[in-house]
């Protein structure tokens, strides 16, 4: 692949991959109650998935600027756009790893921008 990646390189993105997909699908929150109830739920999916613990999920195979994003309602947009990510890449990507590499991209530009 040109680069050093370990197993849990590939359990990360597949972890934030996984939550990503599972965020998209629900619907929008009208309290932070329910954004957080929403954050374990996924999390306990993906940590089931993966089989690790709610805990270990969010520490370790989940990128935090994913859930922070969701939190705060920043991610939103990202998600409204997913229908646009529906076709497949010649990388062999899916739309929501499409979304998610393009989320993270932004992340990194607004961090390069500050």
């Amino acid at each position: 692949m040109g680069d050093d990646f370990s197993a849990k390189d590939f359990r990360t993105w597949a972890g934030t991959v996984n939550a990503l997909r599972l965020l998209a699908e629900l619907d929008p929150c009208e309290t932070d109650k329910e954004l957080k109830k929403n954050v374990n739920t996924v999390l306990d999916e993906v940590s089931h998935k993966l089989g690790n613990t709610r805990t270990v999920c969010r520490k370790h195979y989940v990128h935090p600027q994913i859930l922070e994003a969701y939190e705060c309602q920043d991610l939103n947009p990202y998600i409204k756009q997913k229908a646009r990510f529906r076709q497949s890449s010649p990388y062999g990507l899916d739309g929501i790893e499409k979304l998610l590499l393009k989320f993270l991209k932004d992340q990194i530009k607004k961090t390069v921008e500050n």
